[in-house]
C-alpha cells in the first residue's frame, strides 16, 4: 500500500486533477500489474511522526481512512481508480466518471459513501492546437443519464431510474459499449429487486 498526498507538504494548485492524472497514468503504464487506487480530498493531519531516530511523514484523519477504503473496494471489485463525491464534483468536467450502484458504509460517517469509477479523461486537445497552448474542448457527459438513474436506484426509487434509462434510449444516441453494459447491469439489478452492496 502506498499513500500519496497532494497539497500537503507543499502547496499544489489543482491538486485533485494532478492526483487523478497521476493515478490514471500509473494504471496505463502498469497494465501487467493489478493496480487499484482510491482518490479522496479533504482535511487531514499531515507531518512527521516519530522520534529523533526514526520519523515518517504521516497522513492521518478521515480522508486517509476513506482513501484506503476506496482503494480496497476498487481492488475487490476490479476498478483501477475510484473516488468519492467530493473529488467527483471537482473533476466532473475533466474526467468521465461512473457512479457505482453500491452503498459503502464508513465507520464514523452517517451517510453512505457514494463511489465513482474514474474511467478516462473527457478533455481532448482542440484541432490545430499547438504544443504548450491550453486549448481544449470537453466531450459529452457519457455517464450523466446513467449516473442519475443509478443514484435513483441507490435511494430506493427504482421506477424513476428505469424511466430515466428509457428516456435516454429514446434519444437515439449511440452510447459507448462500457455505458451500454453498465445500463444492462443496472436494469437487471432493478428488475431483480437486488439490494445495494455494502462494504464496511
Amino acid at each position: 500500500h502506498v499513500h500519496s498526498s497532494f497539497n500537503a507538504a507543499k502547496r499544489c494548485v489543482g491538486h485533485a486533477r494532478r492526483a487523478a492524472d497521476s493515478l490514471m497514468e500509473m494504471g496505463k503504464n502498469n497494465k501487467e500489474l493489478a493496480v487499484s487506487s482510491g482518490l479522496c480530498s479533504g482535511s487531514a493531519h499531515c507531518g512527521p511522526v516519530g522520534n529523533n531516530e526514526l520519523k515518517v511523514f504521516a497522513i492521518m484523519g478521515q480522508v486517509a481512512v476513506t482513501a484506503s477504503l476506496l482503494e480496497r473496494f476498487g481492488r475487490h471489485e476490479g476498478h483501477k481508480v475510484t473516488c468519492d463525491g467530493s473529488v467527483q464534483r471537482e473533476l466532473a468536467f475533466l474526467y468521465d466518471m461512473r457512479l457505482l450502484p453500491v452503498d459503502v458504509t464508513v465507520r464514523g460517517r452517517e451517510a453512505p459513501l457514494r463511489v465513482f469509477e474514474v474511467t478516462e479523461s473527457s478533455l481532448q486537445a482542440a484541432k490545430g492546437n499547438h504544443e504548450g497552448e491550453w486549448l481544449y474542448h470537453v466531450s459529452d457527459d457519457v455517464w450523466g443519464p446513467y449516473n442519475t438513474a443509478c443514484l435513483k436506484y441507490l435511494i430506493g426509487e427504482g421506477d424513476e431510474a428505469v424511466e430515466i434509462l428509457d428516456a435516454q434510449e429514446k434519444v437515439g444516441v449511440e452510447a459507448p459499449q462500457s455505458v451500454r453494459l453498465a445500463v444492462e447491469s443496472l436494469r437487471e439489478a432493478i428488475s431483480m429487486g437486488a439490494s445495494c452492496s455494502v462494504l464496511q
